[in-house]
């Protein structure tokens, strides 16, 4: 490989890194607190929950997203809709950390 050759490779090589680290710093965009709770454990965060619905009325999860996720999220829900049909929606709810 010459110089010119590896100049292009690291460069495609530097842009698919840089997409990665701000795919990561949006999964980190997640509400964290500290809140003790009556059997004395904290340390929740934020996360919602994508669900959707079976026409029968029975629901289930099709992913669980940070607050930096939201856009994702909701394309997600879309194309889920577009693909089966189900009524999809997103449920804030904390998490506990251990």
């Amino acid at each position: 490989m010459n110089a010119l050759e590896n100049d292009k490779y690291m460069d495609k090589h530097d842009k698919a890194q840089q997409k990665i680290l701000e795919a990561d710093e949006r999964k980190q965009d997640i509400h964290h607190f500290n809140v003790t709770d009556e059997s004395g454990f904290d340390n929740y965060i934020v996360a919602y929950v994508l669900k959707a619905e079976y026409p029968n009325g029975s629901q289930y999860a099709i992913g669980v997203y940070s607050k930096g996720d939201y856009k994702d999220m909701n394309a997600h829900a879309k194309r889920h809709t577009e693909r089966t049909g189900h009524r999809c929606w997103d449920m804030e709810c904390t998490i506990q950390i251990n």
